[in-house]
């Protein structure tokens, strides 16, 4: 595989200052101008890049898809069985560490807001949601065949998915979550719904 061209360089360099500015200044303080400040960037160059900022957007949308996804690659790779996968899937989604994104959970965050107002954003973000959904509700069903337990892995899937983006909420907005909890929080609750054991 080849090294990645200048134009793909320069365009995740613009999503990548896009995610910081939008995560501290939210949609509508991450201006053009601010995100070329932030890249290093003349403004010129985001337009030749990206027609407006609303393409911006859309590639930030990928760009925090594909952070989850490897991330989960990562953890899986680690874990054994079905509640491996599952612990894997919560963890790269909500655990604290290494590869922990605080600044990409901040612009998520600002996304879901935005698509209460776009029509388009709220297409594109709806795709990832219902993508991990898809996958959470997978990996639940794996997980209830293993322990033998009878599961409405939709409804239970749709509940974890609100629940991380509750997190997410609070975490980017308040105090209120404690910093490392969300993860063994949801992985404690799930194991006794689906096993029936504590811990």
């Amino acid at each position: 595989m080849g090294r990645p061209s200048n134009a793909s360089e320069r365009r995740l360099q613009i999503v990548e200052a896009t995610l910081r500015v939008m995560a501290r200044t939210g949609f509508d303080g991450a201006s053009v101008q601010a995100i070329a400040k932030e890249a290093g960037l003349a403004a010129g160059l985001l337009h030749h890049h990206f027609g407006n900022k609303a393409e911006i957007l859309h590639a930030l949308l990928d760009h925090l898809e594909v952070l989850v996804t490897s991330r989960y690659e990562r953890q899986s790779a680690r874990r054994r069985g079905a509640w491996g996968r599952l612990e894997a899937w919560i963890d790269a989604h909500l655990a604290q560490g290494d590869d922990a994104e605080p600044d990409a959970v901040a612009a998520w965050v600002w996304i879901g807001a935005q698509a209460l107002k776009d029509d388009d954003v709220r297409e594109r973000y709806r795709a990832v949601v219902e993508r991990r959904l898809q996958q959470l509700t997978a990996l639940l069903h794996e997980v209830a065949r293993e322990h033998d337990v009878r599961v409405d892995a939709q409804g239970l899937a749709v509940l974890t998915l609100a629940t991380i983006e509750g997190y997410y909420q609070l975490a980017a907005s308040t105090k209120v979550v404690p910093p490392g909890s969300a993860a063994p929080e949801l992985r404690r609750s799930l194991r006794r719904t689906l096993t029936g054991r504590r811990g």
